[in-house]
């Protein structure tokens, strides 16, 4: 299960309140097949942030391994948030927490998404709490993010503003079944996952002026998740379009331009 967490700066309450204890620290470091997208050294622990490939906007799959002493840390409780330093304000990003424990690699397994590309800096922040020392830290990790075209916002009546997120980047001709991620939010720092809607899906090809058919509406598979399946009958360029209605029977409507090869 995808547990959300609300955004937010001030974390460390919750870390001890929420800690459980768990093995001790192992005695090799295991190689990890994920990129290294950056660590940072802070009171002795090392924290490495890995990733599937570069971060982008969109849906993030991300790894962080605390390391101290040429050891990997297994006893801990990690907590992690994405902050914006837009200069005048902050603003952050969804994030689905890791478990209460690593796995075999030392691994806490987590997942961000980025609503928009470094025009500014990026941080990932991690908040630990090492239950052998019982030490609280919260560890500073710049990042850059580049635009990868799986993100659009649009303002709802019912909602404020809703962020829609596609975990798809490559398409090809026939079927496409994907996923599409949708949150509330009203001033880009709280995240809230957005259950239980009715959401249509529509492609079409505005060059050639047809759609297609076989095309399967968004289903609610929980924590504000969606899976749909989309029809591309042929190369070219295709605009995804995804219409959420409202209780009130108002809708928003958010596109995704792709290119099929």
């Amino acid at each position: 299960m995808r547990y959300f967490f609300v955004i937010g700066l001030c974390v460390a309450t919750l870390i001890v309140a929420s800690c459980t204890q768990t093995n001790g620290p192992s005695d090799s470091i295991p190689t990890v097949e994920q990129q290294l997208i950056a660590s940072r050294v802070q009171d002795g622990i090392t924290v490495e942030l890995y990733a599937d490939h570069a971060l982008t906007t969109g849906f993030n799959n991300l790894s962080v391994r605390l390391v101290k002493d040429s050891k990997v840390i297994e006893d801990a409780h990690v907590h992690l948030y994405c902050d914006m330093d837009m200069g005048e304000y902050h603003h952050g990003a969804p994030a689905i927490q890791p478990d209460d424990e690593p796995d075999a690699k030392g691994l806490w397994n987590c997942s961000a998404v980025f609503t928009m590309p470094s025009v500014s800096q990026w941080s990932v922040v991690v908040s630990i709490h090492d239950h052998e020392t019982d030490a609280e830290v919260d560890v500073r990790i710049p990042v850059s993010v580049i635009e990868s075209n799986t993100t659009q916002i649009a303002s709802s009546p019912m909602f404020g503003n809703i962020l829609f997120v596609i975990d798809q980047t490559t398409w090809h001709t026939g079927l496409n079944t994907f996923n599409l991620l949708m949150f509330a939010t009203a001033d880009s720092v709280s995240y809230t996952p957005i259950e239980n809607a009715v959401v249509t899906v529509n492609p079409t090809m505005p060059s050639m002026g047809h759609g297609s058919s076989g095309n399967r509406n968004p289903s609610d598979s929980g924590d504000g998740w969606y899976t749909t399946t989309v029809n591309l009958i042929m190369s070219g360029d295709w605009d995804i379009a995804f219409t959420m209605n409202d209780d009130d029977g108002k809708s928003t409507t958010v596109h995704f331009p792709i290119v099929v090869p």
